[in-house]
């Protein structure tokens, strides 16, 4: 267990008023990325986060503080995350996840914390930035089931473990679909690089 969450679980026994916008500071980022690339679309990933951090302290609020020293508490939080996520995929319609508007730059998402940024010039900066926004596109293309792997092994740095809990699939269920998300991402990338050059 990270000491970070053991500590905040110990200050949201002692004091869930107090602590809670903390638990939202560590975590709205990143359930933010997780969301947004299950839904591909920022207001509806907005709207997805703040309701996980209001269903996370309605339940809070009845936790024992034994209860919450044993709940894993990142897991428990994108759990809560990917539910609410397929939830509203179920009611918009089965393919919203593959036709809403993703903007790379509108929505700021980057992959800094996932590629160093170095001294560059000017144009491989542009190189960089347009790989990035293939690797969006391609990433769009993936079926929820291999992107939803992909993203929280590789760029959200989730054990296989910890996907498996979140997701409540199988270990070698999330490795087959990271796996098969990584060929498939691989396939699109060599083609579109394939395209240019033609």
């Amino acid at each position: 267990m990270d000491p970070c969450d053991q500590d905040l679980k110990d200050s949201l026994s002692a004091d869930l008023e107090t602590y809670f916008p903390l638990l939202v500071l560590i975590y709205q980022d990143k359930l933010y990325r997780f969301v947004l690339h299950m839904l591909l679309h920022q207001q509806d990933a907005e709207d997805i986060v703040q309701d996980v951090f209001i269903k996370v302290y309605k339940a809070l609020v009845h936790f024992t503080p034994s209860e919450l020293q044993e709940l894993k508490l990142e897991a428990w939080l994108f759990t809560i995350a990917k539910n609410l996520s397929l939830n509203h995929v179920k009611r918009r319609g089965r393919d919203l996840a593959h036709t809403a508007p993703l903007d790379v730059q509108e929505n700021g998402l980057c992959f800094e914390e996932i590629i160093p940024v170095q001294c560059r010039t000017p144009e491989e900066d542009a190189a960089s930035n347009e790989s990035r926004e293939e690797l969006y596109r391609c990433i769009k293309q993936l079926s929820l089931p291999l992107r939803t792997s992909v993203v929280l092994y590789y760029f959200l740095d989730f054990t296989y473990d910890e996907i498996a809990e979140i997701l409540n699939r199988s270990v070698n269920t999330v490795k087959c679909n990271g796996w098969r998300g990584v060929q498939k991402l691989k396939a699109m990338m060599s083609a579109s690089a394939q395209r240019k050059e033609e």
